[in-house]
């Protein structure tokens, strides 16, 4: 999973950065009725991105790309997201989670009460491995200075090194297992 974990940041959620699509001039005329929701024209760079780790042009075209999302499954997401623990403790096979450092989504006081601490990846573990069952062998990694959008930020990079080394040791089984059941290679220094 990229950009997620179970909680949601109070200053994400008050944020006011989505607003109904059809008053957005993208999607004006589309025909969606006012249940479906879109950013705020200009607020991706503050919802999505870290700016010290974006490019400003990536930025240009995620906002030029922007969709739609329904207001009903964003509220049906939160309590997945923020407390219910029975769909992820459902999972029983290894579990890859990366964020970024400065998700502004994630990151920081929830909305439930509590912080949820991005500054390593051994505490996302701590912190989110309640919501797992043990058979989910609940990794992560943290991508430094990143914001939500790890895969479009500047040192995109590093998720993809990270993604590409926990699937050969969990998912693609190649070299010997060692004592701990990783396969060898391991896991990058950002990741836990």
């Amino acid at each position: 999973m990229t950009g997620v974990a179970h909680s949601l940041a109070k200053a994400f959620a008050a944020s006011g950065g989505f607003y109904p699509a059809t008053s957005d001039p993208k999607f004006t005329g589309s025909g969606l009725d006012s249940g479906y929701l879109t950013t705020v024209p200009g607020q991706r760079s503050v919802l999505f991105y870290h700016l010290p780790d974006a490019d400003p042009a990536v930025i240009a075209q995620d906002e030029a790309r922007k969709d739609v999302v329904s207001g009903t499954e964003l509220n049906s997401a939160l309590p997945l997201v923020t407390t219910d623990l029975t769909a992820t403790r459902a999972i029983n096979v290894p579990v890859l989670t990366i964020l970024g450092s400065n998700d502004l989504t994630t990151c920081g006081t929830s909305v439930t009460g509590g912080t949820f601490d991005c500054s390593s990846a051994a505490g996302i573990i701590a912190q989110d491995a309640p919501f797992y069952s043990p058979q989910a062998q609940l990794h992560a990694c943290l991508i430094p200075g990143s914001g939500h959008d790890v895969s479009l930020a500047l040192n995109h990079g590093l998720q993809i090194a990270d993604t590409v080394a926990w699937s050969e040791a969990f998912v693609g089984q190649r070299g010997p297992a060692q004592a701990d059941g990783h396969r060898s290679g391991g896991l990058p220094a950002n990741c836990a």
